[in-house]
């Protein structure tokens, strides 16, 4: 190991702040970004980075009030060329939520990204409903923007109103 390279156990989850309106039911979003993946240490007993820090359920929030889920992960799972993806969907049944229970078809919201700061200012947003910073850098009132690689757009955007066929 490198006197530049960090040590992988020093990584924390990422802390995230909401109001009691929602319900974090998984958080496994650690404070490690992709770019510094190159100046980790080595793998550890075969697993690497990659395998312990991106994988495809990071975290998930449900919203139950409103009946929105937000769920974050890594795809492809474990892969170096992947991004984090972000889905704002709604609930459909009430309780809570099983895949089959989620419209999965017609997100609210989706953010593609490779930049663990903007999916944590993201979280932070949908989870203190504050959507006065996007509207200062531009965004309307969904929360719809597309910046560089990453992107973030509403299911109307992509065709997915209520009512379309699905794809």
């Amino acid at each position: 190991m490198t006197s530049s390279a960090r040590d992988i156990s020093q990584f924390h989850l990422l802390e995230i702040h909401g109001s009691d309106a929602w319900k974090v039911t998984r958080h496994r979003l650690f404070d490690v970004s992709p770019d510094a993946v190159p100046h980790l240490s080595p793998p550890v007993h075969g697993f690497t980075v990659w395998d312990l820090y991106f994988l495809e359920n990071l975290f998930q929030a449900e919203r139950i009030d409103r009946s929105l889920l937000l769920d974050i992960g890594w795809y492809p799972h474990a892969d170096p060329s992947g991004c984090f993806r972000l889905f704002v969907v709604r609930i459909t049944e009430s309780g809570r939520p099983s895949r089959n229970d989620v419209d999965w078809n017609h997100p609210v919201a989706v953010l593609e990204t490779r930049s663990l700061r903007e999916v944590h200012a993201e979280i932070c947003r949908w989870l203190t409903n504050d959507f006065s910073a996007s509207r200062r850098k531009g965004h309307d009132e969904k929360g719809t923007t597309k910046r560089g690689r990453s992107s973030l757009t509403t299911g109307d955007e992509k065709g997915g109103r209520k009512g379309d066929a699905a794809h």
